[in-house]
């Protein structure tokens, strides 16, 4: 009776609220409920709703508080199908009968929070918090326990809605400080997070909401960091608490600073990138902060106490030391770095490169037998490079080139029957890798490749080798994302060549703009041009006029003159043409598609 008219007392001065509790109910489960209203009248106008209520009494000492009382499943159960329930508990001192409310707001989605983090208990204890005689506060939880009365266990939630979100709601007990990170838990938290849609629609939503302010969330500043000879332009941020934030300078490499009476300390993180580039980068920054013990952001300079260094600095020399050579190595075959995956570097690999070193930076021969000249490729992971193999000056010695190189070009005779060198043609380096190993070839030097085929410019043959490497070239783009600029651009300077020796043929027109279009540019002023090359060679008596028209058809989109001109060729001339380039553009609906 003592604990009832405690919580009907604190109830009575709330001026939206009006208790029903009675101290012999026989309904199971509850004690009464609690209504609450807009306005101070309590009219049945301005009813906003009911909200079950259970009020427990127990004997207990007034300064001993109380943080959890037990619950049994079945009950828990119960109110979770009626949707909920303010479960309040008096403690009331035998001594003194001083009375003490404490209150747990068991919703629905809290409910299902307790039964899971006790699987197998009949009595379930659950946390319970302090009631304050303070009207508004009671309010305040009385109608968040009202808005939690919507939350259904059974309805589940489906992802996509969030596809159609307008806003969030938050509903608390309490206020909320934003000026740190919120973690919200149904399990110790009283609140409700609802959904509200475009479609105007309002969804209770379960599980945990996190609430970062933004210094707290990642974010990525375009500010210049340095340390030594090395620097990083753009990091990313966030604040970790009032002291201390984490500065993630690469992929590898995150600075976790603190501030203590104006000095700052930092630990380092590194973890070995995956490419030679970043990898050798984040190595020599790291190595840079240990030495100077200072890192500049911007123009300003910072004095740093390191306290947890990760690395030795011997053991960051001599990793350094590891990488230079390699980095030596590809910088002599003119390699991009950012290309090696070091993680994919075979053992057997490894002691192939240090002999490759050898032979190109050091400018040794190496020993090996070879009969005469050949081709060889030596595996990097999933790349290759390609290499000219040549008898050394000495017996049982070879010599190694690089055949892309623009300063020890070499000249190549190609013969289509495979023989001798009679009715052979000449050729360049480029000739000589399929075009399947086209995207897998390291050393390449495609910005040499016009010289390459310039040097050979007054044999005829020449402009139709260099033509079909504008096709490979294509292809190769098309089926390597991390090369497709250095490909299409490669594509781009030899179509370009080709033009100025021999004019706007209609295939160079055509591969000219296939590029502009996998780019992204194929802009009014080249469509027109491909509607007046399609008029031209339709009335021309060009053996391929039939693909001619259809690939000028597809560049411009034209999807029924598309279907219209390949019912129009013959098999083998539409076999022929689907192995071309042009037909990545068939059934693409714009140039976003690539």
């Amino acid at each position: 009776m003592l604990a009832v008219s405690k919580i009907s007392e604190m109830i009575a001065r709330c001026p939206r609220l009006k208790s029903f509790i009675t101290t012999n109910d026989k309904t199971p489960f509850t004690d009464g409920h609690i209504d609450m209203h807009a306005g101070l009248q309590q009219s049945n106008a301005d009813w906003l709703g009911r909200v079950p209520v259970q009020v427990k009494g127990r004997s207990r000492g007034s300064k001993k508080a109380l943080s959890k009382y037990p619950v049994k499943r079945t009950d828990l159960i119960a109110y979770q199908k009626d949707s909920g329930v303010l479960y309040f508990v008096v403690t009331v001192d035998p001594r003194t009968s001083r009375c003490t409310p404490y209150y747990a707001l068991l919703s629905p989605f809290k409910i299902q929070d307790v039964l899971d983090g006790a699987p197998s208990r009949d009595r379930i204890p659950v946390s319970l918090t302090r009631l304050e005689n303070s009207p508004s506060s009671i309010e305040r939880i009385v109608g968040l326990a009202l808005k939690t009365r919507d939350q259904k266990i059974s309805t589940g939630f489906d992802p996509v809605l969030f596809e159609h979100a307008q806003s969030f709601t938050v509903h608390t007990a309490s206020e909320l400080n934003f000026d740190a990170p919120v973690t919200l838990t149904p399990g110790s938290s009283d609140f409700a997070l609802v959904l509200n849609t475009t479609d105007g629609l309002s969804i209770p939503l379960p599980g945990e909401l996190h609430i970062l302010p933004p210094e707290y969330a990642k974010r990525a500043l375009d500010l210049q960091v340095r340390s030594g000879e090395i620097s990083y332009r753009g990091i990313i941020v966030k604040r970790i608490d009032e002291d201390s934030f984490e500065a993630e300078i690469s992929d590898g490499l995150t600075l976790t600073f603190r501030s203590v009476a104006g000095t700052h300390y930092v630990n380092l993180s590194l973890t070995p990138e995956r490419t030679l580039e970043a990898r050798l980068k984040a190595f020599k920054f790291y190595a840079a902060l240990l030495n100077t013990q200072a890192i500049y952001f911007g123009e300003e300079l910072h004095p740093l106490a390191i306290e947890d260094p990760g690395e030795s600095s011997t053991s960051i020399r001599e990793q350094i030391e590891t990488l230079e050579f390699l980095a030596e190595l590809f910088t002599c075959l003119e390699v991009d770095s950012r290309l090696i995956d070091l993680d994919q570097i075979q053992e057997a690999e490894a002691r192939q490169l240090r002999v490759l070193h050898r032979a190109f930076v050091g400018e040794e021969e190496v020993a090996g037998t070879a009969p005469k000249i050949s081709v060889a490729h030596q595996q990097i992971g999933k790349w290759r490079l390609t290499l000219l193999v040549l008898p050394g000056r000495e017996p049982g010695m070879l010599r190694l080139t690089n055949p892309f190189s623009a300063e020890t070009r070499c000249q190549f005779r190609w013969n289509v029957d495979g023989g001798g060198l009679e009715g052979a043609v000449p050729a360049t380096a480029y000739d000589l890798v399929d075009a399947e190993h086209l995207g897998s070839t390291l050393n390449l030097n495609l910005t040499s490749i016009v010289g390459a085929y310039e040097a050979i410019a007054d044999f005829p043959s020449t402009y139709g080798f260099a033509n079909q490497r504008v096709v490979d070239l294509l292809t190769t783009a098309d089926t390597n994302p991390r090369r497709r600029d250095e490909f299409l651009d490669a594509a781009a300077r030899l179509n370009d060549w080709l033009v100025a020796e021999e004019g706007e043929r209609p295939h160079h027109q055509i591969n000219r703009a296939q590029i502009l279009w996998r780019r992204g540019t194929l802009a009014v002023e080249q469509r027109d041009q491909i509607r007046a090359l399609k008029h031209k060679v339709a009335h021309s008596d060009d053996d391929h006029r039939d693909q001619l028209e259809l690939a000028c058809a597809l560049l411009l989109g034209e999807r029924d003159e598309v279907e219209y001109l390949v019912q129009q060729l013959a098999e083998d001339q539409l076999a022929q043409m689907q192995g071309w380039p042009i037909w990545r553009l068939h059934g693409s609906e714009s140039q976003a598609d690539f």
